[in-house]
């Protein structure tokens, strides 16, 4: 049978794709081949809106509903019911801790009152006290936490550390953190499984190092080494937590502009996440109940830190990444929300964002010089593919949360590197004209928030520099509204990196770089207002 002819399609008939619509078609036999049009109009915009509203109006019902059965159904541990009516003349004395307690928003969890206490010994380590158990239901959907186990200045560094944590990315897990922590006043032997030395003392280190007290942060980041070696030595005390203590102190090397011993640290967490099997599922330990769902979470949540840390300094460095990405972003739609860590849906896009910012710039910086047109077409059409497929309660329009803003500078300066010119400066100003919208973005967002409340204040430093050299190779362009924004805002990016800095190797190291291009392209002791700030 002959195809139909075209006025089948020009008819705009339905049609059952047999008996064509046109008399002289179906006189000749053919058959229609064209699909039959649908008279039906799309969905007004105020219908959509009604329907989402309906809809998150039943999920939230939903919810209710999920946890007040969650509290009803509680299954709490044998030995903790007897002592549950008159808590406060109760003291227990070793009872065993069930990890499901700290897994649903639901259920009723425990909490220290504040005769528990711990300090330090002279090897640097810390004692628990034994101090009562109250039973308490919560009064939010986040748990109530038992920080009264600590004394005021671990209470101090450890509300500090989650609270940065929760603006960086869901490297510890708060509850199983401090339930490993209540283990130690029961048992009275070493801390328990999510929990080290080693990892408390680089907590302490980081938090003196974001404090800007060096001598702390030096003595206990001296500690927190040699624990970490003798942890690492003997087979049977590697776990979670030295994956944790490795990547900390890569952060704060990274931080302090040691990028030589951020790159080592963070090259031994890699392997050793390999080795304990964090970048596999392991739902037949969840179903023959060796692990729980949190606990396997957290495992999982690990090795995606260390491959997103992997991935911004490969970036900053110059260097390909030594974390295969297979269990990382291929599988951040497996990640959902738990307690302590709320931003989850941005960071699930960070890890989607890390691979293809890699791969660009791979291709960037390894390609042939004469064929970069190309490769600065194709990777700008991923990254706006990218853009486009982003959940709206991740962009940074929608969500003015810390994690999303480090998404969008990161963005940015992506785009400033996709551009950068082998030639750049103030002769080449094609590719430099093209980024200084993205540049003084970037210094504007800069502006906003305090950089230090994220952990990889590194990574934002370095943009700002980016930002700040796109800006230097503007300050004496030919058009005055030109160079006066970029006068102008390269001396606020300048003034942010230092007052950013929280050492002095970090600042120095990046201004120093921007005089040296400085001299470079416009002569020696040119420009030097613009650098008379003083560097820390």
């Amino acid at each position: 049978m002959e195809t139909a002819c075209l006025n089948c399609r020009r008819s705009k008939r339905k049609c059952d794709k047999l008996i064509p619509s046109c008399s002289l078609c179906n006189k000749k036999g053919k058959k229609c081949i064209y699909d039959p049009i649908d008279g039906r109009k799309p969905a007004t915009s105020e219908y959509t809106k009604a329907l989402h509203k309906r809809i998150e109006a039943l999920e939230t019902a939903l919810g209710v509903y999920t946890q007040g059965h969650g509290i009803l159904e509680t299954n709490i541990d044998p030995t903790l019911e007897a002592h549950s009516i008159n808590y406060d003349q109760t003291t227990i004395h070793k009872p065993r801790f069930n990890f499901n307690i700290w897994i649903n928003e639901g259920r009723k969890h425990l909490s220290i009152n504040g005769q528990s206490s711990l300090r330090h010994s002279n090897n640097g380590s810390i004692i628990l006290n034994h101090g009562l158990i109250n039973q308490l239901n919560p009064k939010s959907e986040i748990y109530q936490k038992i920080k009264d186990i600590v004394d005021e200045n671990h209470k101090e560094i450890f509300t500090w550390f989650f609270s940065t944590l929760q603006n960086t990315f869901p490297l510890v897990d708060e509850g199983l953190f401090f339930a490993s922590l209540e283990d130690v006043i029961h048992e009275g032997t070493e801390l328990g499984q999510y929990v080290s030395v080693s990892l408390i003392n680089s907590i302490m280190s980081l938090y003196y190092l974001f404090q800007g007290q060096p001598n702390d942060f030096l003595k206990y980041k001296e500690l927190c080494k040699k624990q970490l070696e003798l942890e690492l030595n003997n087979k049977s005390k590697i776990r979670v937590a030295s994956v944790q203590t490795l990547l900390i102190l890569s952060i704060i090397c990274m931080n302090c502009g040691d990028e030589t011993s951020g790159s080592q640290y963070l090259g031994r967490a890699i392997p050793l996440c390999y080795h304990m099997g964090l970048n596999s599922n392991h739902f037949d330990l969840v179903e023959r109940g060796i692990l729980s769902n949190r606990e396997v979470e957290l495992r999982k949540n690990v090795f995606k830190c260390c491959f997103l840390s992997d991935c911004i300094n490969s970036t900053i460095l110059g260097f390909p990444g030594l974390c295969s990405n297979v269990g990382a972003e291929e599988r951040a739609d497996e990640l959902e929300t738990y307690d302590g860590f709320n931003e989850i849906n941005v960071f699930k896009e960070m890890l989607n964002f890390s691979k293809i910012e890699c791969e660009i710039i791979s291709k960037c910086y390894g390609g042939r010089l004469d064929n970069q047109g190309l490769v600065v077409s194709s990777s700008m059409l991923k990254c706006h593919e990218w853009k486009k497929n982003m959940k709206s309660c991740t962009r940074w329009k929608n969500n003015k949360s810390i994690p999303s803003w480090f998404l969008e500078i990161s963005r940015l300066i992506l785009i400033l590197l996709i551009h950068k010119s082998h030639k750049l400066g103030p002769n080449n100003l094609n590719d430099s004209l093209t980024c200084l919208d993205q540049a003084t973005t970037i210094i504007k967002l800069s502006l906003e928030y305090k950089l230090s409340d994220s952990f990889y204040l590194y990574k934002l430093i370095y943009s700002l520099y980016i930002a700040n050299l796109n800006c230097l190779s503007q300050i004496q362009n030919d058009d005055l509204v030109i160079r006066k924004s970029a006068q102008k805002y390269l001396q606020k990016g300048i003034e942010i990196m230092i007052n950013a800095g929280i050492t002095r190797d970090l600042s120095r190291l990046y201004i120093k770089s921007l005089k040296y291009y400085n001299e470079e392209w416009y002569g020696i002791g040119a420009n030097q207002g613009i650098f008379d700030i003083k560097t820390p």
